[in-house]
This record gives structure tokens, C-alpha cells and sequence, in this order.
């Protein structure tokens, strides 16, 4: 990924050190104008996924897919011990195994994911992307509708 505003600045330099470049943008248009016009089509093409919400332009989706895959219904539901075992070890805080497996059970039954279960399917994907914290994934997601807030 990249912040949008990073790759706004990055643009506007290189445009206007790029003489054929600057030239080229006909009246009316401005780098940062032309640069969303050409992340819009590269989404709708499937190459990269916005989010606004979040200030980032996701580059890689293959990582993005692979970050919340652990979190599909159908593999949960199969693997509840190895997911609830695996949560238990690497959780700060003390779990029971009767507490994870009832969160796991809610989550994999009628999708309600706990703030440290969603901590725990992010914990790789995180480490993995420095600079990219647990609330901007959660922006991220809860604004392309993967996932969203249901107080209880």
C-alpha cells in the first residue's frame, strides 16, 4: 500500500520536473486531477483497491486477499480447536479455551468477530506492512463492507 497523499506528492513532483509530462495534461487538468482519474480506472480494472476512509491506495492485492482470507467462514468452521489453540498463545491478555472456542463458535455461527479476534487473523498481515496499524485495516475494510460495527 501507499498513503494517497505520498503518492499525490509524489506525482506533483515528478510532474513538474517532467517537462513532456507537464505538458501533455491539456487545459484544464491538474496532476492531482489526472492522477484520480487514473486511480479510478485502475480500480475498476481489479489493479489496485482505494480507500479513501483510510488514505490508502492498495497496490499488492494479493496480499490483501491472503491477509483476510483466515478470516472465511468455511475454513474457520473446520479448524475451531487449531484457531482457538493458536489465538490462546499468541493473545496479550489470558483466554480460556471455553472463552475463545464461544467467540470463534459467534463469529464462525452469525459473523460477530471480537476486537481481539480480528487482532489476532491481522497479526501477520500487520507485521508484514510496517507502518499499517490495526484501526486503518479496520477503516479499510469496514469501508468496502467486509466488515462492519454491531453492538451488542
Amino acid at each position: 500500500f501507499i498513503r494517497q497523499d505520498e503518492l499525490v506528492r509524489e506525482w506533483s513532483v515528478f510532474v513538474r520536473a517532467t517537462y513532456t509530462v507537464r505538458d501533455s495534461l491539456g487545459r484544464g487538468n491538474t496532476p492531482e486531477s489526472i492522477l484520480e482519474a487514473c486511480l479510478r480506472l485502475f480500480e475498476a480494472e481489479g489493479d489496485i483497491l482505494l480507500s479513501p476512509a483510510a488514505g490508502l491506495v492498495h497496490l499488492d492485492l494479493d496480499w490483501l486477499v491472503s491477509a483476510v482470507k483466515e478470516m472465511v467462514f468455511p475454513w474457520i468452521k473446520d479448524r475451531i480447536v487449531s484457531v482457538v489453540e493458536s489465538w490462546r498463545r499468541s493473545s496479550p491478555e489470558p483466554l480460556t479455551y471455553s472463552d475463545g472456542e464461544d467467540m470463534v463458535l459467534d463469529y464462525s455461527r452469525r459473523g460477530l468477530l471480537s476486537e481481539s479476534l480480528l487482532q489476532h487473523f491481522m497479526r501477520e498481515p500487520l507485521a508484514s506492512q510496517p507502518g499499517l496499524t490495526l484501526d486503518t485495516l479496520e477503516t479499510m475494510l469496514t469501508e468496502k463492507g467486509l466488515l462492519f460495527l454491531v453492538r451488542r
